[in-house]
């Protein structure tokens, strides 16, 4: 297969289709056109990739990793069409860095996936909806960074259930936390 490597330092468009491996290296913002599909190894190491209002479908033996300062935003604060963390991804095939940022912020109740086994830095936020967000199972969460909860017109609930949250950096927003 080969490589498709998005290494601008403004922003740029993801077009939409099928890659083999994708690499996101630039230092900038790119946003998906359309829904994309990764048939091998999705790859962020620069800059942060924005879904918009589009999913990513992965695969079981291809990576998802996430460098250090880089960084995956699912949703948008205006929409409230459905975009999930990247599907068909395992677990052990999932690296995020502990100073990587994954921001859920789709204006309805999203699910937080469970799937990556830790997470480095995690945002979760609302536009004008006041929504509450979930952990997709019944599995304790692992952040090796910081929890920030933002509030946009809406409020903001992040609900963990009876699972444990495991923060190792600071917790902070203007969100609520139901532990």
């Amino acid at each position: 297969g080969n490589t498709v490597n998005y290494n601008g330092t403004g922003v740029q468009t993801v077009k939409t289709g099928t890659y083999y491996d994708l690499t996101i290296s630039g230092a900038g913002n790119s946003t998906l056109g359309g829904v994309i599909t990764v048939s091998n190894n999705l790859s962020i190491t620069g800059g942060t990739l924005l879904t918009s209002t589009f999913q990513i479908t992965g695969n079981a033996t291809g990576t998802l990793g996430i460098s250090a300062g880089a960084g995956l935003t699912l949703g948008l604060t205006t929409s409230g069409t459905t975009v999930d963390f990247p599907t068909n991804f395992i677990t052990g095939n999932i690296t995020l860095n502990a100073t990587s940022t994954v921001t859920y912020q789709g204006n309805y109740a999203q699910t937080i996936s469970t799937t990556p086994a830790s997470y480095g830095h995690l945002t979760i936020s609302t536009g004008a909806a006041t929504v509450s967000k979930a952990l997709s199972s019944a599995v304790d969460l692992t952040l090796n960074g910081n929890l920030t909860l933002t509030n946009g017109a809406g409020i903001v609930t992040f609900t963990m259930g009876t699972n444990n949250l495991s923060v190792t950096g600071t917790i902070a927003g203007t969100g609520n936390l139901t532990l």
